[in-house]
């Protein structure tokens, strides 16, 4: 697995097909652009919305630690999380994927200061996240409590398939593209 902390991925290798390796983009309490909050609670959309400036947001995925469990449909059968204390990883591991037009990582203790983390995952921001990519969490309040809840908020709605049919689709559009070049050599 490749740990990138703010690079993007390349997006043609799946879209034709080839095979690369697994990334990961690691988030900790230093990484930037965030906002944080010493909100104790559970975040709603409003809350989101008011600490972020971003609208429209759903909870669209949440891990909770204590129970270790993941929830929200659409997307909980979607990754699975595994935190331990201060650091973690939500993985991709079949179905559709959240794809983050807009979306935010809340990652949550609520006993410390800063009570909970956001970090921007959207398309054009430095840490975008394809929705196929692990997170892996590291350093968040250690020897102080640790991570409670890790939620994925997001526009709802915006998924697309897995990357294999991507790469088909792909194939697909290449032969016909062919195709239509050789019919026009022909006549």
């Amino acid at each position: 697995m490749t740990i990138r902390a703010l690079l993007p991925i390349a997006a043609a290798g799946p879209l034709l097909g080839a095979a690369s390796p697994a990334a990961a983009l690691l988030l900790t309490p230093d990484t930037l652009p965030q906002w944080t909050t010493s909100i104790n609670s559970a975040l709603d959309s409003g809350d989101v919305e008011d600490i972020t400036g971003l609208a429209g947001l759903d909870l669209l995925y949440k891990f909770e630690v204590d129970v270790g469990e993941d929830s929200e449909p659409p997307y909980a059968g979607s990754y699975e999380g595994d935190v331990d204390d201060a650091s973690g990883t939500i993985e991709y591991v079949s179905g559709p994927s959240i794809v983050c037009g807009v979306c935010v990582l809340v990652v949550k203790d609520g006993n410390n200061i800063p009570a909970q983390y956001l970090f921007n995952l959207s398309a054009g921001s430095p840490l975008w996240w394809n929705g196929t990519d692990d997170i892996v969490l590291a350093g968040f309040w250690p020897n102080q409590g640790g991570i409670s809840h890790v939620g994925i908020w997001g526009v709802p709605g915006t998924s697309v398939p897995e990357p294999g049919t991507l790469g088909l689709l792909g194939v697909g559009l290449l032969v016909l593209g062919g195709l239509k070049r050789f019919g026009r050599r022909r006549a």
